[in-house]
């Protein structure tokens, strides 16, 4: 279990039991004292858990937001098989938005075949993948670029994007379920995500399973704006009958 993973979990048990011991935790992931006092320092830094003599309190119930490289670590083969599967959608002269994320960022590759495409973004990152590449136009909205990511924010951006009305949009999320629909720590980024979910014909959510049944302080948009997911197979099949009733289509890629 790498770093991000424990932290999350940590954030799981105190949802659970509010309060735990420094000891307890220790035990629990197999891991020192001291590794378990930095991964609750950064906690504290978020504003998420209080600490007190030994021991940690929750603060809030949500899912933290990890920086961009510790994203870009995690689940890369799933991320790429939900990308190569979104491809399949897009058509020769499609406009579409890509919304900030490492997901929708893997997209970028599986382009080249498709032609005369507009592309309108506010992740930095994602416009550099595309720059250059002949068969797509690449509309990139300005904004405040975000520390620690490489997104656009603020007014602006939410202004710009307001103007274009596209295709197809595809937005990530850091966690979905049907109760809550698409949610983000960042309100931010998911202003942003709900204006191209609105200005969009349809709306690709890619997101892999090891989001499904969190819960983000952010709502980007509920399932009945949604018109795909696109997951992995670690996603409980038993469960796209709820997806399906709300009018979501939940793509399993493989």
């Amino acid at each position: 279990m790498d770093r991000l993973e424990r932290i999350n979990k940590i954030m799981e048990l105190l949802k659970e039991k509010n309060k735990m011991d420094v000891k307890e935790l220790s035990k629990i992931f197999s891991v020192s004292d001291v590794t378990i006092r930095k991964d609750l320092n950064y906690l504290s830094a978020k504003g998420l858990v209080i600490k007190s003599h030994g021991s940690v309190h929750a603060y809030t119930d949500f899912l933290i937001e990890p920086d961009y490289s510790e994203k870009e670590a995690l689940n890369i083969l799933q991320k790429d098989i939900i990308a190569k599967k979104a491809a399949e959608f897009v058509r020769d002269g499609d406009t579409i938005f890509l919304a900030f994320g490492t997901t929708v960022s893997h997209l970028c590759k599986y382009l080249d075949d498709k032609n005369d495409i507009t592309i309108i973004t506010n992740d930095l990152n994602t416009a550099h993948k595309l720059s250059g590449k002949k068969n797509i136009k690449l509309i990139v909205v300005g904004g405040v670029c975000r520390i620690n990511s490489y997104s656009l924010i603020g007014p602006n951006v939410n202004e710009q994007l307001s103007s274009f009305y596209t295709s197809k949009a595809f937005v990530s999320c850091s966690s979905f379920s049907v109760e809550r629909g698409i949610t983000t720590p960042l309100v931010n980024e998911g202003l942003i995500g709900k204006t191209m979910i609105k200005n969009s014909k349809k709306t690709f959510i890619l997101a892999d399973s090891s989001k499904y049944m969190k819960e983000a302080m952010y709502q980007i948009a509920p399932l009945k704006e949604i018109d795909y997911i696109i997951t992995d197979n670690g996603f409980p099949i038993e469960d796209m009958k709820k997806f399906r009733s709300l009018g979501a289509n939940l793509i399993v890629a493989k």
